[in-house]
């Protein structure tokens, strides 16, 4: 009947609509610029590391992914004693500093400077930041 054609038309419509996503050159729909600051500081730390290395970020399986190193979401506690047995128990030689998610001002940001273990500023890329764990 009558709503049988006028469903066919609307999938022959919508079939022959094509959607585009303008997105900044290289980049792909879900290549923000600051996950695309954030792979770029990954692969700075996978350039200078050991194979194994362990990372505390957010996202681990994005850097994981992208670097081949091993990575541990942080804690969403500020309490910075949590923090350095995550640190501890993984192994972890690098901690980044993302702007991709809230969590990291709200639980990360605020313990850096109370971690009971040295932390050393290495490089960043706009505010998304690498942390070598130890330093040299």
């Amino acid at each position: 009947g009558v709503g049988l054609a006028a469903a066919a038309a609307v999938v022959a419509c919508a079939s022959a609509l094509r959607v585009t996503v303008a997105t900044a050159p290289g980049l792909s729909p879900k290549e923000s610029p600051p996950m695309e600051r954030y792979l770029d500081v990954a692969r700075r730390i996978r350039a200078v590391s050991a194979p194994g290395s362990v990372v505390v970020c957010r996202k681990p399986r994005v850097l994981a992914r992208e670097t081949g190193l091993y990575a541990v979401c942080y804690p969403f506690t500020r309490d910075p004693q949590a923090h350095a047995e995550l640190i501890r128990s993984s192994g972890a030689t690098w901690i980044v500093v993302d702007e991709i998610s809230p969590t990291t001002s709200e639980y990360l940001l605020p313990t850096l400077d109370r971690l009971p273990v040295r932390v050393v500023p290495a490089f960043a890329n706009g505010e998304t930041r690498a942390y070598r764990i130890g330093g040299p």
